[in-house]
């Protein structure tokens, strides 16, 4: 299940959601995070993602960090299910 970190007036976080819609996923919106409390915030998902410097979208894959929007662009195109590997 893909798990979504969002804010409000994010492009690649809307775009993130219209190509995942009709996949299993958890949206979490976080400006009442970041309003509550943004060090504490920021601080937990630098250690989640290891990313330097957060950004938006925040996609995880069954509790693995895959990346940002376009992390997720590659994966969908390189994504293959054991019968297409066997199917060349």
């Amino acid at each position: 299940m893909f798990v979504i970190y969002t804010k409000a007036g994010c492009p690649n976080c809307e775009k993130t959601k219209q190509l995942l819609a009709n996949e299993p996923k958890l949206i979490i919106e976080c400006d009442a995070l970041l309003k509550a409390n943004r060090e504490e915030f920021i601080t937990e998902m630098k250690r989640k993602t290891q990313w330097e410097h957060i950004r938006f979208p925040m996609i995880f894959i069954d509790d693995v960090f895959l990346g940002g929007y376009s992390n997720l662009i590659n994966y969908m195109a390189f994504e293959m299910d054991d019968e297409d590997l066997f199917n060349f």
